[in-house]
Parts: C-alpha cells; structure tokens; sequence
C-alpha cells in the first residue's frame, strides 16, 4: 500500500517512485506512486444507525473500488452499497437513480471500532475530476458514526478526493433520516 505525500507547490515533473502521484501519473502509468490508495474518515463512534448516505468530490480522476465500515455489530450479517452521481440530497426517501454496486449478505462484521473489509465492488466507480458521487452505505448490522457538524460540510480530503459529511438513515430508502452524520470507514480508490 503506497503511503503516498501530496505537495501542492511542486513544479517538477514527477518521477514514477518518488511516493507523490503527479498529475501527469496515473494508477496504470505509475502503480508505486497511485494505486490502491485510500482516504480514512474516523472510526471514533458516538451514534449508529443501520445506513449511511455520503459524498465525495474528486479532485483528479479517480475509481474508488471497495469501501470499510465500521459496524454496530459482530458477526455474519447483510452489506448493501449503492451509488449515484452527483448529491444524494433530495434522494434519500428513494432508490430512483441509485445503482447498487455491492451486495454481500454474508459480510462478516467486527465489532465496533474495528474494521469490517467489504472487499472490491463488482466495478469500481468512475469519478471524473470536479464531479461529485454519492454513496449509501447499509447493513443489518448497524453502522456507527460520528455526529457532524453540518450537512455537506468537508470531513475528510487528500489530493484525490473530498468526503463531505452526510446523513444517518435507519431503513433502506424509507425511514428516519438523522443529519448530520459522518461516515465512519475508508474509501479506497486509485487515481487516473
């Protein structure tokens, strides 16, 4: 896993190796420096809840290919993640525009504060620098979660992407919604 450094004030052309993804490297040109990278969140918990709808914004090409979470609860249990671009704001009560990505009812979950591995997507998820991508996140066996302090508010970001913080929910497209609610887990990703 590449531990890679981000500096926005190099002008140098980079150097495939040097731990920094250039703009003009990619995850297939340079795999040392831009593969399978991954932006953490937290995994500090205060509430929970059985969904959880965020999203990002991508700063340079990305495909983001599997996400960890942090659930509830241990042991074998249901996973569903679905995706859509752009805001998920305004979709929350319904699945119309949502493509479900990954669907494991067998995911293994460790206990809170913990990660639980998804494992890859089917297909990673293209998105395309400037653009923005939502994802839910749901799971019978509850996820944990920080409070937020604003709906849409910058939680996380690297040189790749930014997660902004989102919602709770506590059903599948019906429910309760909770705002605002920060995504407890990991992206990973690779850059184009």
């Amino acid at each position: 896993l590449c531990n890679c450094r981000y500096d926005a004030h190099r002008t140098t052309t980079g150097m495939c190796g040097d731990s920094v993804c250039a703009m003009e490297e990619s995850s297939q040109s340079c795999p040392a420096d831009c593969a399978s990278k991954e932006l953490q969140t937290t995994f500090d918990f205060s509430l929970g809840s059985s969904g959880n709808m965020f999203t990002v914004e991508a700063l340079r090409d990305i495909s983001v290919s599997s996400l960890v979470v942090n659930a509830m609860s241990r042991g074998q249990g249901a996973v569903k993640v679905y995706t859509r671009n752009g805001s998920y704001s305004g979709h929350e009560q319904s699945s119309d525009g949502w493509e479900l990505i990954y669907n494991n009812p067998a995911t293994t979950h460790n206990r809170r504060g913990e990660l639980t591995e998804l494992g890859d997507f089917d297909d990673a998820v293209f998105i395309s620098s400037g653009a923005t991508q939502s994802f839910f996140v749901t799971s019978s066996k509850g996820l944990v979660y920080e409070a937020g302090t604003e709906e849409g508010a910058l939680f996380e970001n690297d040189e790749s992407m930014v997660i902004y913080e989102g919602v709770g929910t506590t059903d599948e497209f019906s429910g309760a919604i909770h705002s605002p609610r920060v995504f407890g887990g990991i992206l990973r990703y690779d850059m184009h």
